[in-house]
């Protein structure tokens, strides 16, 4: 005679089992730099910006608005000095940065406040410490003497040839003097980023210019090409605690040898028979 598991006990083994195993992750937004989407209304910085990536051998799309889905991006860059975006699509810039995107955002001078604000909102809603930032815009232009600091975006910005602007707005920012790259009188920043533990969800990159004019300059590839790397890798990366030397037990456990001594009273059963 041979005894049969039921199915209920079988069920109970596998599911306990299943229990005790990882989740699957959901995709995370890749990260090696090679998918990018520009977009803006200025329509030659949009077209030198993908030109300049195209030829750093990145796949770049391009076009006006923010589309609906943005996750297979590596990097989105805005390239405009005005925006219309509404709450949502400033959410899905700040979501899309918080599963560990890098955003370049697009300042100006007084011209385009809008834009400067619309920066302003995302950056803020990402930051750990968003007191730190004063303000994006609203401080008139930003003249010289500029300095440019190497050991900005963590070290990414060393080796760069100086960025050279036009007419640049300014950031007003009192948190780490490394978050900034490029500096005018009064002593404002004009290039500036953050990422890693800067920000409340510790991952992600954002970089914001108070000047559009630096992307249709002839040597603008290479300050792109240390932009993208910095995005892509980060900086400022949270560091995990080491692992526990003690193992827990996990909260499955009980249901899984429940299981198991199930399927074990069964089959002695069935040598038995």
């Amino acid at each position: 005679m041979r005894t049969l598991v039921p199915t209920s006990l079988a069920a109970l083994a596998f599911a306990a089992l299943a229990a005790v195993l990882p989740a699957s992750q959901a995709q995370a937004i890749p990260t090696d730099g090679d998918n990018i989407l520009v977009y803006g209304n200025y329509s030659s910085a949009v077209s030198t910006a993908v030109s300049r990536l195209q030829g750093l051998g990145h796949t770049v799309t391009s076009g006006t608005t923010l589309p609906g889905d943005i996750t297979s991006y590596d990097t989105v860059y805005f390239v405009g000095i005005s925006a219309a975006e509404n709450a949502a699509q400033e959410q899905q810039l700040v979501d899309f940065v918080e599963a560990g995107g890098g955003l370049y955002l697009q300042g100006e001078r007084a011209c385009c406040e809008t834009a400067n604000e619309f920066a302003e909102r995302i950056v803020k809603d990402l930051l750990a410490e968003p007191d730190q930032l004063v303000t994006i815009g609203g401080l008139g232009d930003i003249n010289g003497p500029f300095s440019y600091n190497t050991d900005a975006f963590g070290g990414h910005m060393a080796g760069v040839s100086d960025l050279v602007t036009n007419q640049q707005g300014g950031i007003s920012w009192t948190g780490d003097a490394d978050n900034i790259y490029m500096s005018g009188s009064p002593a404002y920043a004009i290039v500036a980023g953050w990422s890693g533990a800067d920000f409340t969800a510790g991952t992600g990159s954002v970089i914001v210019s108070m000047d559009i004019n630096w992307i249709l300059n002839s040597n603008s590839a290479e300050h792109f090409n240390a932009f993208q790397t910095a995005m892509t890798e980060g900086w400022n990366t949270v560091v995990a605690p080491p692992p526990s030397s003690e193992v827990p037990l996990p909260a499955a456990a009980p249901l899984l040898l429940a299981g198991l001594g199930a399927l074990g009273v069964a089959r002695r059963r069935r040598r038995a028979a």
